[in-house]
């Protein structure tokens, strides 16, 4: 269903089911997969994609030209969103910028609270949590399952890991690793009950913690601690091994 107030782009693509509420603008470019509602007042501005199932509440932008100097306003970027996310009131994410990629990507059954802004080119992956009033900048890189606290900011080209949990008014300029609790910029323990429901079970959850230790609390130095992680047969050691080559990170 389509409201009357609706104004949509006749080169949009609107999949079956759809529903767009009283005076949202859908842009040139926009394609919006089976069963997804755009609420009222929603600006899908241009080449947004995005999958089924979606839920779009009031006064969403999505698609805006990305924030950066060097974007040209004939560059073809991309917004694409994946299937069964929620995105709620006031979000704001951008295009990709070219020099960057082009693309700004959005997996699947994320859930998105009021305001939040997700810059150009960044890659937030599956089963996200984002708390009111998260930022994220440029080039940033969420991966499944983390956790953002509210009001929690990450610097261009930051990464956080896997499962990990940000609580509000963190400041992002270092990576954050898989499975961690950060708390003031400072990593103060594993994110159990995050793990817990992605159905871990104890003796993961236990080797998880030990991985930490040697990580972040044990005084050595990191070569030698990449040394340790490549002699165990542990599919945890090498997620974090792999996590490495993405540079500096936090472990106090």
């Amino acid at each position: 269903m389509i409201h009357p107030t609706a104004i949509v782009d006749p080169t949009a693509k609107i999949g079956k089911n759809v529903t767009i509420g009283a005076y949202s603008i859908i842009g040139p470019g926009v394609e919006i997969g089976e069963g997804t509602v755009i609420s009222a007042h929603v600006q899908l501005i241009k080449n947004v994609i995005i999958g089924k199932y979606n839920q779009i509440f009031a006064y969403g932008v999505l698609g805006g030209a990305p924030a950066h100097r060097m974007h040209k306003k004939e560059d073809e970027t991309y917004l694409i969103i994946g299937d069964f996310n929620v995105i709620h009131e006031y979000a704001v994410f951008h295009r990709g910028a070219k020099v960057c990629g082009g693309v700004t990507r959005i997996g699947d059954c994320n859930y998105i609270m009021c305001y939040v802004h997700i810059g150009h080119d960044s890659q937030v992956m599956n089963h996200t949590t984002f708390v009111n009033n998260v930022n994220i900048a440029g080039s940033v890189v969420i991966e499944d399952y983390a956790y953002m606290g509210a009001y929690s900011f990450c610097f261009q080209k930051t990464r956080v890991g896997s499962s990990a949990m940000l609580t509000p008014r963190m400041m992002v300029s270092r990576n954050i690793l898989p499975y961690m609790i950060v708390k003031e910029d400072q990593v103060c323990g594993i994110n159990r009950i995050g793990i817990q429901r992605r159905g871990y079970s104890e003796e993961q959850i236990a080797e998880i913690k030990s991985l930490y230790k040697l990580i972040c609390r044990q005084k050595i130095l990191l070569v030698d601690v990449e040394e340790r992680l490549r002699s165990m047969d542990s599919p945890f050691a090498q997620e974090f091994l792999n996590f490495f080559k993405y540079g500096l990170f936090l472990r106090k």
